[in-house]
């Protein structure tokens, strides 16, 4: 069997081996199949991901052990959480809000609705007591 040096324009050398595409987990620089930089599991270059080991999320083309406010992991991916969300479980399901906007049931609202109130501590909306249909604290 062969054993290449190099190869012709549009192949890669792996090994000793010359490829038209290197495998997933490596990336083509120069005419040489280079191995994915953890924790990216395939790529493009050195620096720019396709999917990310695991425990990673892929934001944008790098691999991040936790998403940025306002992104959720979904499937390896950080996912763009619904508008006003600092947080969310689902991308429409917040679980906190950037300020001036108040949690009630996964949304956040700029204010609440009626048997309910702003909390201003918590950022949330709570339940009024007794049969208030408005009610402060």
């Amino acid at each position: 069997m062969q054993s290449c040096l190099s190869c012709i324009q549009g192949y890669s050398l792996n090994g000793r081996i010359c490829e038209s595409t290197c495998s997933p987990t490596f990336y083509s620089f120069n005419g040489t199949c280079l191995p994915c930089v953890p924790p990216c599991k395939t790529c493009t270059t050195e620096s720019s991901c396709m999917t990310c080991q695991t425990n990673y999320s892929l934001f944008i083309d790098q691999c991040v052990s936790n998403c940025n406010d306002g992104y959720v992991s979904i499937s390896g991916q950080c996912m763009k959480c619904s508008d006003n969300c600092r947080t969310c479980s689902a991308v429409n399901y917040c679980t906190s809000c950037f300020n001036n906007s108040f949690l009630y049931q996964g949304q956040c609202l700029d204010s609440c609705p009626v048997k309910f109130y702003k909390n201003l501590s918590s950022w949330s909306c709570d339940g009024c007591l007794y049969e208030c249909l408005n009610c402060l604290n």
